[in-house]
């Protein structure tokens, strides 16, 4: 009966968060997949090379904290700018939120490949540089 209940509380949970905040979950969801297997692989990384710290571990998760910050910015701009452009303002609307979602979904992805090399997992090239490719487009737009 719990279990049920449980199950009952997760989803409708989940399903009040959806409502609330739309499409922008699945992007939410993905960079937080991705900060935390960059996480993850990096503390890995530095525990097989004896390098794990609590203070190193600290300023990964003030980076992490940082970079939600910054998503969450670019969701905010995505809906006051209209608001603003509405009012008489000539400002172009862009999807900050996809543009910031994205770059920190290729920058994790980077650090991911990085700590895996530096566990000794043999990576195909092609992966990292199609990631850099990408990566260097979305900063010269």
């Amino acid at each position: 009966m719990k279990i049920a209940a449980i199950k009952w509380i997760t989803a409708a949970a989940a399903g009040g968060v959806s409502a609330w905040f739309g499409q922008i979950v699945p992007l939410i969801v993905l960079v937080l997949c991705a900060v935390a297997l960059d996480y993850c692989t990096g503390i890995a990384a530095s525990a097989k090379e004896g390098e794990l710290s609590s203070s190193r571990g600290a300023k990964g998760i003030y980076k992490k904290v940082g970079l939600f910050g910054l998503l969450m910015t670019g969701f905010f701009l995505d809906y006051a700018i209209p608001v603003f452009a509405g009012r008489g303002l000539d400002i172009p609307t862009l999807p900050f939120g996809l543009i910031v979602a994205a770059w920190i979904v290729l920058n994790e992805c980077l650090s991911v490949l990085e700590n895996l090399t530096r566990l000794g997992v043999k990576l195909p090239p092609v992966l990292g540089r199609m990631l850099r490719t990408t990566r260097d487009k979305l900063d010269k737009e």
